[in-house]
């Protein structure tokens, strides 16, 4: 059933980039109403906050969204509740974030670069 459902998914894609190859991107109704149609799917009116009521206001409904993705990325994990990305993304060990913020030596890189050979072993004497 989900192969189904993807292949249908991606007929209707392929339907729409065809159309949009054919009457493009140009100054066309067709290009307008396509426009305006993304925009009206992709605009938030309304959320819903923690106490349970609704908000409509634009000025806080930015307010929310800025200050839930700075909640999430910012407190433990626990604080946010059952958040699906928290499943998703790997977490990194402390240990592994400080060796990846340390300075890179000049002898790691020289060792890297010609696997801890001196680098005369590479020069040809003419």
């Amino acid at each position: 059933m989900e192969r189904v459902l993807d292949n249908e998914e991606m007929l209707w894609k392929q339907k729409s980039h065809s159309n949009w190859l054919m009457l493009g991107d140009r100054n066309t109704k067709y290009f307008h109403s396509q426009a305006n149609n993304r925009r009206r799917v992709n605009q938030i009116n309304a959320l819903k906050l923690e106490d349970g009521m609704w908000c409509y206001e634009e000025e806080r409904l930015k307010y929310e969204a800025i200050s839930f993705y700075q909640r999430l990325y910012t407190e433990e994990k626990g604080n946010m509740g059952n958040f699906p990305v928290r499943r998703m993304v790997p977490t990194v060990e402390a240990e592994i974030i400080e060796a990846l913020d340390r300075k890179v030596t000049i002898q790691e890189v020289h060792d890297t670069l010609f696997g801890g050979r001196n680098i005369m072993d590479n020069v040809v004497l003419v």
